[in-house]
């Protein structure tokens, strides 16, 4: 978990490294004492010392990053305002997985894997409705093939088009191996499935 909020937020990368460091310290010093469901053991008083203190430092850096305002979503009772069940009722259960995910990443302030997993359950949500609009299966149908049928139907209104082509282009940048997606990006995202959802359910 440290590791990857490192990768996302810079000003954590001293914590990851200040751990690691003190890991392999402990380890090399204290290594003969460490037997597991054995005794207690206590570290000397000056290492003690030094770990509180580096240790304040780390909770104190990790709480300023979560304090700041990077989320829409940061309170986590507000989800069930925004992905009522009744917009979810008619997913399938892979698919109420795979947000579920999301919004945990969301609420953990990890961007770039929630806005990997939503595009994932934006796939499962398409293909679902391109069979229930066209009647045909959408098994071995290339993502984008799909979309481009959905945009022809007639009965698939301007905004949906707009989610479909957002969707889509946010996507593409999603299968560059260095991109990366902000807190902002990967909530405005989830927003935008969730807008999916809203503008699908008045089609079937």
């Amino acid at each position: 978990m440290l590791e990857l909020l490192s990768n996302t937020y810079s000003t954590l990368k001293f914590v990851y490294s200040s751990a690691k460091d003190w890991i392999v310290y402990l380890d090399k010093k204290y290594a003969e004492n460490l037997v597991f469901l054995g005794s207690p053991f206590y570290i000397d008083r000056i290492d003690a010392s030094n770990l509180s203190k580096d240790s304040d430092r780390w909770i104190d850096a990790i709480i300023n990053e979560y304090s700041k305002q990077k989320t829409v979503l940061i309170r986590q009772e507000k989800i069930t305002e925004i992905f009522p069940e009744k917009l979810l009722s008619g997913l399938d259960e892979l698919t109420k997985n795979d947000l579920e995910d999301a919004f945990h990443c969301i609420f953990q302030l990890l961007p770039t894997p929630a806005a990997m997993i939503c595009f994932r359950a934006t796939e499962n949500i398409i293909r679902k409705y391109y069979t229930k609009i066209t009647g045909k299966s959408a098994h071995g149908r290339k993502w984008r093939t799909l979309l481009d049928e959905l945009e022809e139907d007639q009965r698939i209104n301007r905004a949906t088009i707009s989610y479909l082509d957002y969707l889509r282009d946010k996507r593409n940048e999603a299968e560059h191996p260095d991109k990366r997606f902000t807190q902002e990006e990967s909530e405005r995202v989830l927003l935008h499935v969730k807008g999916l959802l809203e503008e699908l359910n008045k089609i079937v």
